[in-house]
């Protein structure tokens, strides 16, 4: 098998379109946040999930707006945590979309260091576990 050289490799890790096909390839939403929460990057995934057409509608957005009231206290407190203690951390949260729907998401989340003067970040990759919430209340009504 092929391998690009470091030097090729790295030019196309520096190219936005290499960038972008990653990033939309994926089936789950991948969003990059600043501490504050504010949306800095987000793929087609994570547009569609929130209820939006593309990604660039949600750049600049503060995640916790797609976190009903009642959660939001926690997750700051979650974001505090994770940035504290520089960890990947798993959560699962229910989030509201464009048009007022709730779903439930699975999170994982970790802190991107990047070079100095730069970040962190908050990396975040999630996935819609509405179904199986679903699934786990037939569940327990049925027991």
């Amino acid at each position: 098998m092929d391998h690009l050289p470091p030097t090729r490799l790295d030019a196309l890790y520096d190219d936005p379109v290499f960038l972008r096909a990653i990033l939309d390839a994926s089936a789950d939403l991948i969003a990059l946040l600043a501490v504050d929460g504010s949306i800095l990057l987000a793929n087609q995934h994570a547009a569609a999930m929130l209820g939006f057409e593309e990604p660039e509608e949600i750049l600049g957005m503060n995640v916790l707006a797609f976190v009903p009231p009642e959660y939001q206290r926690q997750a700051e407190q979650d974001m505090h945590e994770t940035l504290q203690t520089r960890g990947k951390r798993y959560f699962e949260y229910p989030v509201l979309r464009r048009d007022g729907d709730m779903i439930y998401a699975a999170i994982s989340t970790s802190i991107l260091e990047t070079s100095p003067g730069r970040g962190p970040y908050f990396l975040i990759l999630a996935r819609d576990i509405s179904r199986q919430k679903l699934l786990e209340k037939a569940n327990q009504a049925l027991l």
